[in-house]
């Protein structure tokens, strides 16, 4: 505040606070200081609302300066928390990005470390914002992640094949094998989304008949994107007849324009 007083009168290019994420999840028997940082991320809303330039960096848990770096103990108790421990270069990476981010925007508060070394389904995973519900999609992440991995090398061998096809034989995308390929492949995404075996799908059964609806669409758009690098809206899932329809709508835009 002090500072913000005393520079009012002159013209600055950038105005950068430094805050911790515990102004944004808490901490356990932290009252105070959750609120002296909160106090600093709101600060410079008051200052953009004044037309002046401001932007926070709320630091995580930092592993080779600070604090928490200092003792053995506290690095022991966020580590086993699950805490994902930051470096230096983090922190000057994000100081770089809050001096260009000046107006009003969301890049102007920027959050470093709200990531884990344990899965969050992991009952030892003990961060703070685990079940917060605006981290929600750290947990979605997580999910088709899971996915990925229970497709296999030999689906993942199928996705690049069907890469490799679109840029060298676009014509070939929409032959049936390959339709049926990636029909098979967005099946097993689906049957891990769903819970269920992937030998109850049939590729030509309405999508709504085998499982899916809205909640389901939005993680099965961002497994498309990991995987086929095609982007679609969840509306246009949910419209997809089957399986062999939805494999010829990415088929159709992996072609290169």
């Amino acid at each position: 505040m002090e500072l913000h007083k005393a520079l009012s009168s002159i013209t600055l290019d950038f105005f950068v606070l430094f805050s911790s994420g515990s102004g944004i999840s808490g901490q356990h028997g932290q009252a105070n200081y959750n609120a002296a940082n909160t106090f600093i991320d709101t600060f410079v809303h008051f200052r953009h609302a004044q037309g002046l330039p401001a932007a926070v960096v709320d630091i995580g848990v930092m592993d080779d300066i600070g604090t928490v770096a200092r003792s053995e103990q506290m690095v022991d108790i966020f580590r086993n928390a699950g805490h994902t421990f930051l470096r230096e270069q983090d922190l000057l990476n994000g100081l770089s990005i809050a001096v260009v981010s000046q107006q009003a925007s969301p890049r102007s508060q920027l959050i470093l470390g709200v990531s884990t070394d344990k899965a969050l389904s992991d009952p030892t995973n003990r961060t703070i914002w685990k079940r917060d519900v605006r981290m929600g999609v750290a947990h979605q992440f997580e999910r088709v992640s899971q996915i990925d991995a229970n497709t296999g090398p030999a689906f993942q061998n199928e996705h690049a094949a069907v890469q490799a096809l679109a840029k060298n034989h676009p014509e070939k995308l929409m032959e049936e094998d390959t339709l049926m390929a990636i029909a098979r492949s967005i099946g097993s995404a689906l049957s891990g989304l769903l819970v269920r075996p992937f030998n109850d799908f049939m590729l030509a059964d309405p999508l709504d008949a085998l499982g899916l609806d809205s909640v389901v669409a939005i993680e099965l758009v961002s497994w498309l994107q990991r995987s086929f690098r095609v982007g679609f809206m969840t509306l246009e899932i949910i419209q997809c007849s089957s399986l062999l329809n939805l494999a010829e709508q990415v088929a159709r835009r992996l072609v290169p324009n």
